[in-house]
C-alpha cells in the first residue's frame, strides 16, 4: 500500500465538501485559493510550515477522516523510567546500571557539583593551554631565527 501525505489525501479526495473546507483553511491564512490539486497540496504544506501546530489543527479540519484525530479521552501520561536490573537497580536501555541517561545534563550538573564540594582544584592555565603556548613559542623562535642577521666579518 502506497503511503500518501495528509495534504495529498485532502487535495485528491474528490469530495467537494472537503475541497471547500481546505480552500477555506488556505484563504483564512492569507493565501489565494488553490488553482488545482497540486497547488492545494503546496498551500496546505505552507500553512503547516508557517503556522506550526495552529496550522496543522486547521488542516486537520479539512481531513476526510478528521474524526480519527479526535480522542474520546486523553491518554494518561506515562513516564518511562528505564529498566530494572536483577537487583532492582534502575538501568537504561543499554543495560548500563546506576543512573539514567538523559539529554538534560542532570548527571553532568550533579557531577560538577560533587567536584566543587570535594574541593578538587581546577587545572592551571598552563595545563589547560599548554599546547597553544608551546606552538606560540615555536613560532616566535622560528621567526626570530629567520630574521636574525648573520654577524659581519
Amino acid at each position: 500500500m502506497k503511503k500518501i501525505s495528509i495534504y495529498h489525501y485532502i487535495a485528491y479526495s474528490g469530495d467537494p465538501d472537503i475541497i471547500r473546507t481546505a480552500q477555506k483553511v488556505i484563504t483564512s491564512y492569507g493565501l489565494h485559493p488553490a488553482r488545482n490539486q497540486k497547488d492545494m497540496v503546496a498551500k496546505l504544506q505552507a500553512v503547516v510550515k508557517n503556522y506550526g501546530d495552529a496550522g496543522l489543527e486547521a488542516v486537520k479540519t479539512a481531513h476526510p477522516d478528521r474524526k480519527l484525530f479526535e480522542s474520546p479521552e486523553p491518554e494518561p501520561e506515562t513516564k518511562t523510567s528505564g529498566f530494572e536490573g536483577d537487583n532492582g537497580q534502575k538501568m537504561n536501555a543499554c543495560g548500563c546500571g546506576g543512573a539514567y541517561s538523559n539529554a538534560t545534563g542532570d548527571m553532568l550538573k550533579r557531577d560538577l557539583q560533587e567536584i566543587k564540594q570535594a574541593g578538587i582544584p581546577k587545572p592551571s592555565f598552563f595545563r589547560e593551554h599548554g599546547e597553544i603556548i608551546l606552538f606560540g613559542a615555536i613560532i616566535i623562535t622560528v621567526v626570530g631565527m629567520l630574521t636574525k642577521k648573520s654577524p659581519a666579518a
